[in-house]
């Protein structure tokens, strides 16, 4: 019988185990720091790939024209306020995943990995039904007639990208929460490469290409995150995981699963969602009605801000995967512990780049730009930035935490409360009532993060989350 034909044993010892060592195990400060960052390392090296092509394609639109740089953040944020919900919600695969490996239940991983897929794939569909309206979307926004044209065909090709978004969403979640990150890593760092080449040669036409401008920007991105979605895809599928998981067998449409992916998921799906809508408002009619130049200096500020920010998210997957391994082991100690390890360590590193940012903030903005009043304007936003880095930190590490445990709904009231009750009001109030301009609308967004990271934090410092069951009573047993 062929290695592939016959049944999956969890005994089996796969490459993959060889290419991912297990991390440190024990008890101890450092120890139990060292799960966390083990782990998370290479979903880090994963978020910086990210950004890295997200900086460049900002670097090219920048030199390609001050119009293309000022759209390209409006249509960015449009962009992921579509998947956010998407993301949001396969995001709690990851805790399925791993409590069911915490528990001994290694096939139902492979079998919510399969229900994650499945959603993207509907999601993706009805997000590429929505490219008619892109038109619309940016004539809504008010701004100068010059750059929605722009805002809008970025927009529209972008969104041929939310089914591949999906499937390296379920399957990193996936191989995160079985602590295999390297996989999911090395996919983003060849989509990011192919990206990169192409953003390269659709923006300015090289090696013979046509010469596309943002919307070439739009192509490369679409592109490379296909091909990080079909790596995945055939490592998921792959000899050692199927052994070990029976990956090509759990493909059946579960309803059972799937309801309990989108019951937990989708309030995690809904804070994401709501997160991106307010800013996604903030940034096109309160700070967008500022004018061209705050546009332009804020998609610059935004993308250094994301030098830090995309290393916490990363952070924040690895802590979420280990609190749900240990709670699925019936570890809710270990795992508290394990999450306030993390946010020690992720607020220490946003500290110290929030330093940066404050005392090179002129030099980071001149790199996108050599407009006077832009690098002004971005120097400003910078400072902030340097001031609510701590906070950030807070709310989006405690926020994974509490998804490991299966604690979706919570954050969603915190971001309903504070995105919309207190952040956009108060935006409002500072620019438009109070005519503080671009220092008044980044203020409003500090005492917003600040306000959310304690909150949420004091939730995680508590012991609700500790009676959350997300499998309802099921048995630790193995398959």
């Amino acid at each position: 019988m062929s290695d592939d034909a016959r049944p999956p044993r969890e005994s089996d010892h796969s490459r993959f185990d060889q290419a991912d060592p297990s991390p440190p195990a024990g008890d101890g400060p450092w120890l139990e720091l060292g799960e966390v960052l083990w782990l998370s390392l290479p979903i880090v090296i994963t978020m910086l790939s990210y950004t890295a092509m997200h900086f460049v394609d900002t670097i090219m639109i920048g030199q390609y024209g001050a119009k293309e740089l000022a759209a390209i953040g409006p249509a960015s944020s449009f962009l992921f306020l579509i998947a956010s919900l998407l993301m949001g919600t396969l995001s709690i695969v990851n805790t399925f995943v791993g409590q069911s490996e915490g528990r001994g239940r290694k096939q139902d991983a492979a079998r919510y990995a399969w229900q994650g897929v499945y959603l993207g794939a509907i999601w993706g569909i009805i997000a590429i039904a929505l490219r008619p309206l892109s038109g619309p979307i940016f004539e809504w926004t008010g701004h100068a007639p010059a750059i929605r044209p722009l805002e809008a065909g970025y927009f529209s090709f972008s969104l041929l990208r939310i089914p591949a978004i999906g499937f390296v969403f379920a399957l990193s979640g996936f191989y995160q929460a079985i602590k295999r990150p390297v996989i999911p890593m090395l996919a983003a760092l060849a989509g990011m490469a192919l990206n990169i080449f192409l953003n390269y040669t659709f923006i300015f036409g090289a090696f013979g290409a046509p010469e596309m401008g943002i919307v070439g920007a739009a192509v490369g991105t679409v592109l490379g995150s296909y091909c990080q979605a079909v790596l995945m895809f055939a490592a998921f599928l792959s000899g050692p995981t199927h052994r070990e998981y029976g990956s090509r067998t759990a493909f059946d449409f579960d309803l059972s699963k799937l309801w309990q992916t989108v019951r937990f998921g989708s309030p995690a799906g809904l804070t994401g969602l709501l997160q991106r809508a307010s800013w996604t408002l903030f940034l096109v009619r309160i700070v967008g009605a500022l004018g061209t130049d705050v546009l332009a200096a804020q998609n610059a500020t935004l993308q250094i801000l994301h030098l830090s920010v995309m290393p916490v998210l990363g952070l924040r997957i690895g802590i979420q995967a280990v609190v749900s391994q240990h709670i699925g082991a019936g570890e809710h100690d270990t795992a508290k512990r394990r999450g306030y390890h993390g946010l020690a360590a992720g607020t220490g590193f946003m500290v110290l780049m929030g330093v940066g940012f404050f005392l090179f903030r002129r030099q980071l903005i001149g790199v996108f730009s050599n407009e006077p009043e832009v690098i002004a304007l971005g120097s400003i936003m910078l400072i902030f930035g340097a001031v609510f880095q701590a906070f950030e930190a807070v709310f989006i590490l405690s926020w994974g935490a509490l998804k490991g445990a299966g604690d979706t709904r919570f954050p969603m009231f915190v971001i309903v409360g504070t995105a919309w009750l207190f952040f956009i009001p108060l935006g409002y109030l500072f620019t438009r009532v109070i005519p503080w301009g671009v220092s008044g609308a980044w203020l409003a967004m500090t005492l917003y993060l600040a306000v959310a990271g304690l909150i949420t934090f004091a939730r995680f410092a508590g012991d609700a989350w500790r009676k959350i069951d997300i499998f309802e009573g099921e048995t630790r047993s193995a398959d």
